[in-house]
């Protein structure tokens, strides 16, 4: 196939697709990437036209590390918290022990968690259980 169409087409094909991924992903990808993204990908467009793509692979392995880290620090890992006051599980317990969970029933916390668990959310998490008890 490359012998049989002119190279001056085929050239201008490759011209012309790599001028389209260059629009999609400098122009049209502000659309569906955040800023942070956004600007981590223009940074690494930049670093791979002024330093070479060995730079730029190094740049967005770094600023994604950075924004993965950033993202997980600030995630929320508390799903629900409940103590036994507020629910009570459909089970038949003799007297005395019905009495002592009415006494005692705010110091039983159940803690539902969702996500990761990272450096930033069980520092937080850590501080809500701490003022919860």
């Amino acid at each position: 196939l490359v012998n049989v169409l002119p190279r001056p087409l085929l050239g201008s094909l490759l011209m012309a697709n790599g001028v389209e991924l260059t629009k999609l992903w400098l122009w049209d990808a502000r659309r569906w990437i955040d800023r942070p993204g956004f600007a981590m990908l223009f940074a690494m467009i930049c670093s791979a036209l002024l330093f070479g793509q060995t730079a730029a692979v190094l740049l967005g392995a770094l600023c994604a590390v950075f924004l993965s880290h950033l993202r997980l620090s600030r995630a929320n890992a508390l799903k629900y918290h409940l103590t036994s006051r507020s629910c009570h599980p459909p089970a038949s317990r003799p007297h005395h022990a019905q009495a002592f969970l009415r006494r005692h029933g705010g110091a039983i916390h159940l803690i539902g968690l969702e996500g990761f668990l990272y450096g930033g959310t069980v520092s937080r998490l850590s501080r809500y259980v701490l003022r919860a008890s």
